[in-house]
């Protein structure tokens, strides 16, 4: 273990709240309690009348990182707060939310699916996006130098140059 005792492997010391700011044991399970009546804390989020959606957008995503605690799927709710930590980051690093939003955890809002298939669903599209893009990648740099012109390869379908008499005159 290491000398802080927080298990991150370094020795730094994290301040401690003072105890006038640390709340009551119960007020964990007085707030789950009340939220419990919506189904999830996110469902919650989407039920209250927020005044500014921008602290709705905050909220919901500490209410799906607590949903997914909830279920013990802690892998889960580490990702959606990491990435949330990230997009929040890189939208402040380039002055531009529409960054942010390609990192953030998709969040199902409307969806007649669970959390936990469009969780699946996006992680799959996800993969399938990166496996894209690397083939995307690949085919251009394979044909660096040794690019054939269009009409070349489709003269043959009567598209392109007519010499040779593809396509007729």
């Amino acid at each position: 273990m290491d000398g802080d005792g927080d298990g991150d492997g370094d020795d730094e010391q994290h301040p401690r709240p003072s105890p006038s700011l640390v709340a009551p044991p119960q007020w964990v399970s007085e707030i789950l309690g009340r939220v419990r009546t919506h189904g999830s804390f996110y469902r919650w989020v989407l039920d209250y009348p927020w005044k500014d959606q921008r602290n709705r957008h905050e909220v919901v995503a500490l209410a799906t990182a607590i949903d997914f605690a909830r279920r013990d799927d802690f892998a889960t709710c580490l990702e959606v707060l990491c990435r949330r930590a990230a997009a929040v980051q890189l939208a402040d690093l380039h002055n531009n939310w529409a960054v942010a939003d390609r990192v953030e955890y998709p969040y199902p809002h409307s969806s007649l699916l669970s959390q936990e298939a469009v969780a699946a669903v996006a992680r799959d599209a996800s993969a399938v996006d990166r496996i894209g893009r690397a083939a995307r990648g690949h085919r251009r740099g394979r044909g660096r130098g040794a690019r054939t012109s269009s009409r070349t390869s489709d003269s043959k379908f009567g598209v392109g140059s007519k010499v040779g008499g593809a396509g007729g005159n």
